[in-house]
């Protein structure tokens, strides 16, 4: 038996290819094969439904879009990549991945087990740039719903953090 023929398991796999005939190769040893037609919908799919992997033709990954493998790796999902390494890649961000020959997709999807995925994996999204915010040294009034929503006395942001919003990143 050859590593390409199904052996029970069939996994569910995310097919990220500008190349029609690279889901193929694949499709008949999974039991669902989605193409998604961006990294966001690819990313979305694997938070919509647990996925065992995500097979990605780097030639088709727009840069600026590799946290597209960071969502896989973080759930647990398997990283089978091919095409070329670009150079806006480092092993932080391939880390955890296959990378493969398209002639050897197919032995790579049929290697795959229900075990594959981790299953303490979980999603935790944090923000890109943590904001520290000052604790007040006297807890907040209680709005009252006769009076204002706002006051010139209590300001709802602080200067510093009015400044930090209006700064234009640049």
């Amino acid at each position: 038996m050859s590593g390409s023929e199904p052996t029970g398991f069939l996994p569910r796999v995310i097919v990220l290819s500008h190349e029609a005939m690279l889901g193929g190769r694949v499709e008949s040893l999974t039991r669902q094969c989605l193409y998604p037609q961006t990294p966001f919908e690819a990313a979305a799919e694997i938070l919509a439904e647990p996925t065992d992997a995500l097979v990605v033709d780097l030639d088709s990954l727009p840069p600026g879009h590799l946290g597209l493998l960071t969502v896989a790796r973080r759930t647990g999902t398997t990283m089978i990549l091919t095409g070329k390494l670009r150079v806006d890649m480092d092993a932080e961000t391939l880390s955890g991945a296959r990378l493969v020959a398209r002639y050897e997709l197919a032995d790579a999807i049929a290697s795959l087990s229900p075990d594959a995925r981790r299953p303490d994996a979980k999603v935790t999204l944090t923000p890109a740039r943590p904001v520290d915010r000052p604790v007040p040294d006297t807890p907040a009034e209680p709005v009252s719903a006769s009076g204002p929503a706002l006051s010139l006395d209590h300001p709802v942001l602080t200067p510093d953090e009015l400044s930090a919003l209006l700064e234009d990143g640049s």
